[in-house]
């Protein structure tokens, strides 16, 4: 690996300009990779290639680093050794769409997509807007197997959350209670949800963790990091404290796969759920709502066993085609 390392180094250093790779960035996107290291290079060079790679759109650094290594010189009169500074950066072109959402999309050989759904106090069901975009048709599936018809009643693409209606609201289980209180660091959370119902079956499955990060993916501040395990068809699924409120509404992860190939780290439940607040300021540009019946939250911090025997049936397998 030294010796490759040395090989590159001179190859750059006899280039004279930086020179830049297309990668994966850790959030699944195409990106670029550009090195300026060597005594005639600086960050000035790594710069302005990106500039050159992306234009008048700009870029995001994603990471930058730089450090003091050694190369060796050969020529007729013998070896020498000398010190170079490495530098090299990954990039990210703006507006690239991020790609790490939890779900599972149609592909060529399927135009079904499964996701979670609850339902709030005021009747309207809440998912992620990427369950149930593009789609024709959405059926709920309650927990006794009966198909309820829904649509979308309202949207908003650029927080990941969808509301939909069904025609009779009497047909529906309680709705789940909203904290009205941002989560601590480290506060107990847990999701229910229909991760990859194809192949796992039908069943609610219960996942626990914590919020390990009060933003996300690049210090989003609309989003908490989250510990809890989620795999596709957890979207959607409400986020739940230890008082049976919702706190936020699971969304998307990181892509371990793009993180291992550019850093040889595989991440572990790096996760992440839109808060809560965005769901009621979507619930606030409605005029007239409709008060459902609802699930009251507990007085003090239960055992989520208890609690998501009180929720489970107010939340949904979304199918949507």
């Amino acid at each position: 690996m030294k010796a490759l390392r040395v090989i590159l180094i001179s190859i750059f250093l006899i280039s004279g300009c930086a020179t830049a790779n297309r990668v994966y960035t850790p959030d699944g996107q195409t990106g670029y990779s550009i090195n300026c290291s060597g005594s005639a290079l600086n960050w000035g060079m790594c710069y302005e290639k990106a500039g050159e790679l992306c234009g008048s759109i700009g870029y995001d650094v994603i990471v930058r680093s730089g450090d003091q290594g050694s190369s060796v010189v050969a020529n007729q009169f013998g070896l020498y050794g000398g010190s170079i500074m490495n530098r090299s950066m990954m990039i990210k072109c703006k507006g690239t769409t991020p790609s790490l959402v939890v779900d599972n999309k149609p592909n060529e050989k399927s135009e079904v997509s499964f996701g979670t759904a609850w339902i709030s106090e005021y009747g309207y069901i809440v998912t992620n807007y990427h369950v149930i975009d593009k789609s024709k048709k959405i059926r709920l599936i309650k927990s006794d197997g009966k198909n309820i018809e829904a649509y979308i009643f309202r949207r908003d693409s650029a927080n990941d959350i969808a509301l939909l209606r069904v025609d009779d609201i009497s047909k529906l289980p309680p709705g789940l209670s909203i904290s009205n209180k941002s989560s601590l660091l480290g506060s107990k959370v847990f999701t229910i949800g229909f991760p990859h119902p194809d192949m796992l079956g039908t069943s609610p499955k219960l996942n626990d963790g914590i919020i390990s990060g009060l933003s996300g993916w690049q210090d989003d501040p609309r989003t908490y990091q989250i510990s809890v395990p989620v795999q596709a068809g957890n979207s959607g699924g409400p986020l739940l404290n230890e008082n049976g409120e919702v706190v936020g509404i699971v969304s998307y992860k990181i892509d371990a796969l793009a993180v291992f190939r550019w850093t040889g780290d595989l991440p572990e439940n790096v996760n992440y759920a839109v808060k809560s607040t965005y769901i009621d300021a979507l619930f606030s540009g409605i005029p007239e709502k409709i008060k459902h019946d609802v699930i009251e939250p507990v007085a003090k911090p239960t055992e989520i066993q208890e609690i998501g025997r009180l929720v489970t049936d107010s939340i949904l397998l979304v199918v949507a085609e």
